[in-house]
């Protein structure tokens, strides 16, 4: 945690967005602090501020979520006056932003939740934070436990929603202020004396604190209160325009009245806040949708409303489908039909395999003595009597081109 020194800086000169309850009782505390006494502040130290709520709704304290791999939430509870630097009992508003953007990093953490119960904090730091959330894609919900004012709803401000715990949650005080307190006596009764001189140059240097201190604050509220009060309205204008400008005045709200200001959204559980994260990731989605669908409708040149263009995608989508699953049927059948006569080229394939693979016939010779031609004319070219008829009815093969001779009384035919 962090040295006395960058407390004393941050209460002596920083600027706060605090209410002003919430100054005079941390009063007692400042004093301790200014006159060297940090005994109260070192009985509490920081706590683990940092939740993981997971998908079966079970939660478990982390450090960082860099090695948070499961899908879930997350939450960071903000509490007390918050500094720009950690302190001694709660961690500041440069380690809140590292954590959240440690969280909008992470592709499985869906959403994250600022447990705020907080009157304020420095004003610098305030706006550095705001400035962070404002610009993560994460879904955010602002869940406000017992109060959320000043800077504190500068920050719930910057929240996709804000949801009150309870009819008795405040909000609020929109506004700018300063008090000094005056240790001129104080200091005159230890001898003590302040005596200022200015450059040559320097001529306006803390010249409006110093009007204020002798009673002329205007130059005061001209040059630092309006500028940074002008900056606070706007940027929770911004990020919420729905808020009435009548509760732009520092005034502070319950939950009836807040909501119907626009400061909040509704009245609900944690749960509530878990939930809400899940319809705003589902209103992202189909925001999405619609700036495609527009862009689609820009570069056609169509005049259609985008629903119209949607249904007409869709019904093309489906008609492409079947055409594909008619399609595929078709080459189904066709491969079918393709097995079915490479598996009959097969078959025919392996008869003739067979059929080669038998030996070979010799076609049947029949012998016929010459004495079975007795009688036949010898100056015939060839033979054909009965006896040959008779062999091809039972199948022989007769072979017409023997010349008969008398030499040869075997015939072959």
């Amino acid at each position: 945690m962090k040295s006395g020194f960058f407390i004393y800086n941050e209460i002596l000169q920083g600027r706060w967005l605090l209410t002003a309850d919430a100054a005079r009782a941390y009063s007692h505390l400042v004093a301790s602090v200014l006159n060297g006494d940090f005994s109260e502040s070192e009985e509490k130290q920081a706590e683990n501020c940092l939740q993981v709520i997971n998908a079966e709704g079970n939660t478990y304290r982390t450090y960082g979520f860099t090695h948070v791999e499961e899908e879930c939430h997350v939450s960071i509870d903000l509490s007390g006056p918050l500094t720009y630097q950690d302190g001694y009992c709660n961690y500041g508003m440069k380690s809140y932003a590292k954590w959240i953007q440690e969280a909008d990093k992470k592709p499985n953490i869906k959403g994250i939740i600022l447990n705020l119960s907080t009157p304020g904090g420095q004003a610098l730091g305030t706006e550095y934070l705001v400035n962070v959330i404002s610009n993560i894609s994460t879904p955010k919900v602002a869940f406000v436990e017992q109060m959320a004012c000043s800077g504190g709803y500068w920050i719930a401000s910057a929240c996709d929603q804000i949801i009150l715990s309870s009819a008795t949650a405040l909000v609020g005080s929109i506004g700018t202020m300063v008090s000094y307190t005056d240790f001129t006596e104080y200091y005159a009764k230890l001898g003590i004396k302040t005596v200022m001189y200015r450059a040559t140059k320097s001529k306006d240097k803390n010249l409006p604190a110093e009007e204020m201190l002798g009673g002329k604050p205007d130059k005061y509220i001209e040059t630092q209160l309006d500028p940074l009060n002008n900056g606070f309205h706007a940027s929770v204008k911004s990020n919420r325009p729905q808020i009435d400008d009548s509760c732009l005045t520092g005034a502070t709200y319950f939950a009836s009245d807040a909501i119907e200001l626009g400061l909040a959204d509704k009245i609900g559980l944690y749960d509530d806040a878990i939930s809400a994260l899940s319809d705003i990731q589902n209103n992202i989605n189909s925001a999405e949708e619609m700036e495609f669908l527009n862009k689609v409708k820009a570069g056609l040149g169509l005049d259609a409303e985008p629903q119209a263009i949607a249904d007409a995608i869709e019904t093309q989508a489906t008609e492409l489908e079947q055409s594909v699953q008619d399609a595929t049927a078709r080459a189904e059948t066709a491969e079918a039909r393709v097995t079915e006569l490479e598996s009959e080229l097969a078959t025919a394939n392996a008869r003739i395999q067979e059929l080669e693979d038998e030996p070979a016939t010799t076609p049947a010779v029949a012998q016929v003595q010459g004495d079975q031609f007795a009688g036949a004319s010898q100056d015939e070219d060839y033979i054909e009597d009965e006896t040959a008829q008779m062999a091809k009815k039972q199948g022989l093969k007769v072979d017409y081109s023997f010349k008969y001779t008398p030499q040869n009384n075997n015939v072959l035919i």
